[in-house]
């Protein structure tokens, strides 16, 4: 016969029916790219009852198995076949009984079983290649996790942990990381290996008191935790931003609960180092309210917000002479279609006239749709400065109701006043505004404190 390819899964279960060269396989047998299978024993295409389901998926396809070292032709071997199928399938289960009595029995002698960690290495018994490893400390990284466990209960820190165990090795090491290898029993000479356990398996690397008050602390810091439903209104959230990273500030909680922060995300996991890592949230929700008021109750103030605003710049000078020079190409255009539509009517040469118009014209229209792209970035570029009065009479809209909105509709509320808001110092920030507010009325309710009928219209300034 001639060979048309090689199906190998290396290193994958035969009793397995979801393997990616045997999935290939079926596929071109249905695609009647070849027309026999020949493998050495029938375990090699699926050991054990997978076998005559994978040998029926072949003969669907007309596709026939051969094994060159197990040969079931004729009739009266089905029951040989039957039971070499039995024997595959019982070789898979004793393996499996024999390699969890050898691990069980490794484990109760305290051999390496699975990878060791940070601080543990494996030690063979003798010099030969298939010898048995035991566990012992590493000569360095042994002592450095016993200072680990020490920094943690004198600091109770798991990122000077963390900022320690990455100056004394080349690992790459988050707090997540420091707090299992702190709640890793293994160093306590504990090994354990699903489910056998050989509790004074080699020397210890800290001792039980040591270990037990590090699980101490972590459980208080555990409790220290604000609650998963915070009730808190981080009526900024999501507005507040970090000008060093461009990062959001998260919701961080300080005190059991007690003190609500925004929090630069970066900050707060080592990935850059930002002068303002958070800052407290009820301190800056009565900022900017009081910023607001002020604005809106002083006339001076607000001309004075709006004179320091850059956004009322005119666009570009560079896209006013683009819309100047396509306004000139338009004129002559017009000019040299009148000129073409004259000739026509003076007999000249008409045909050559004509191909002449239908040029001029297809320039005419592309020329025009540059200018309309033009007109809308220049529109879009465009920010007419407003008068304080304007901008006064808009914001006020959303103060009338703070008081007496709900805390779900006070962030509302902002969210339609308030653009963005970026931390540049403890005491210094940027504030983003809206210059025009319109209230959509289905947003916002009523409640009693309002007063019956009271409800909102969207208004506009026509800016």
């Amino acid at each position: 016969g001639e060979l048309t390819k090689i199906y190998s899964d290396e290193g994958i279960s035969g009793r397995l029916t979801e393997r990616a060269q045997l999935n290939q396989l079926l596929a071109d047998a249905r695609a009647r790219e070849f027309d026999c299978v020949v493998v050495t024993f029938m375990s090699r295409l699926g050991r054990g009852k997978v076998f005559p389901i994978l040998e029926n998926k072949l003969h669907e396809s007309q596709c026939r198995v051969y094994c060159t070292e197990e040969d079931f032709a004729n009739q009266e071997d089905d029951m040989m076949k039957s039971l070499t199928i039995f024997n595959d399938e019982m070789f898979a289960f004793s393996v499996r009984k024999h390699t969890s009595a050898k691990m069980r029995e490794m484990v109760r002698s305290g051999y390496c079983v699975g990878c060791l960690p940070f601080g543990l290495k494996p030690e063979a018994l003798n010099d030969r290649v298939d010898s048995r490893k035991i566990i012992v400390h590493h000569e360095i990284d042994a002592t450095n996790v016993k200072i680990a466990f020490d920094l943690f209960i004198q600091t109770q820190s798991l990122a000077a942990v963390r900022d320690f165990l990455k100056s004394v090795s080349n690992r790459q090491w988050t707090t997540t990381v420091v707090k299992s290898l702190l709640q890793n029993r293994i160093y306590l000479g504990e090994l354990r290996f699903g489910d056998w356990e050989n509790l004074e398996a080699f020397d210890p690397v800290v001792e039980t008191s040591v270990f037990d008050e590090a699980q101490k602390l972590l459980g208080s810091r555990q409790k220290c935790r604000a609650p998963r439903t915070d009730e808190y209104n981080y009526l900024l959230r999501g507005l507040v931003r970090c000008p060093h990273c461009n990062c959001a500030y998260t919701n961080s909680v300080a005190k059991g609960g007690a003190v609500r922060y925004y929090e630069c995300y970066h900050d707060k996991k080592k990935i850059s180092h930002c002068p303002v890592g958070r800052i407290n949230c009820d301190v800056l929700h009565r900022t900017v309210i009081g910023t607001l008021s002020h604005l809106v109750t002083h006339h001076t103030s607000m001309h004075e917000a709006i004179r320091k605003s850059r956004d009322w710049e005119t666009p570009p000078d560079s896209l006013i002479s683009q819309r100047a020079q396509l306004g000139k190409a338009l004129q002559v255009l017009g000019t040299r279609q009148r000129n073409l539509l004259n000739a026509i009517e003076d007999g000249e040469q008409i045909q050559s006239v004509k191909q002449r118009l239908i040029l001029a014209e297809a320039e005419e229209r592309a020329v025009r749709a540059k200018i309309s792209l033009l007109d809308t970035e220049i529109s879009l570029a465009t920010r007419l400065r407003p008068t304080a009065e304007q901008v006064q009479d808009s914001w006020a809209q959303v103060l009338d109701i703070w008081e007496a909105a709900e805390d779900n509709e006070k962030a509302a509320l902002l969210r339609l006043l308030i653009e963005s808001l970026e931390i540049h110092e403890k005491d210094r920030a940027i504030l983003r505004l809206a210059t025009i507010v319109e209230l959509p009325s289905p947003k916002f309710g009523t409640s009693d404190k309002m007063g019956a009928g009271v409800g909102f219209e969207p208004t506009t300034s026509g800016l």
